[in-house]
């Protein structure tokens, strides 16, 4: 549990972050998909010349650990449901599941699609509520 201290850090830095964004953006900040990026690539020092780099680094990594955690959730929840299956066996399953909806997504051209840009409620309702409710009535 974060201590006040902690939460009062991570307000200032956010509200920094969001005063940087509107100073040096402006309105502009709200037609673009992500300016704390854009903000990254005006962004310039001696020994850096361009911080957009370190920004593709630290969401390539950020990408990497939600992933992972995506497929170790996944995996536990198929366990929670077959609990006979050994846990690589119901991780290699959710990674599949994953990568067939990734493909089927990419194949289809649905990408760009409005839907999968933001969170619907229908997805919302779904996975947090149907589907766990499923899995608790089928244990």
């Amino acid at each position: 549990m974060l201590t006040k201290t902690k939460r009062l850090v991570k307000l200032g830095f956010t509200i920094l972050v969001l005063l940087a964004v509107k100073a040096v953006l402006g309105g502009y900040s709200q037609k673009i998909f992500d300016p704390f990026y854009t903000l990254s690539t005006y962004a310039r020092i001696s020994v850096i010349e361009r911080f957009d780099a370190i920004y593709g680094f630290v969401w390539t990594l950020g990408a990497f650990v939600k992933i992972s955690v995506l497929f170790y959730l996944g995996g536990m929840f198929i366990g929670y449901i077959f609990p006979g299956m050994k846990n690589s066996a119901s991780v290699s399953i959710a990674t599949a599941v994953s990568f067939a909806v990734a493909v089927f997504i990419v194949s289809n051209n649905m990408w760009d699609n409005a839907f999968l840009r933001s969170a619907h409620w229908t997805a919302v309702v779904f996975l947090g509520g149907i589907v766990p409710l499923v899995a608790l009535l089928l244990k």
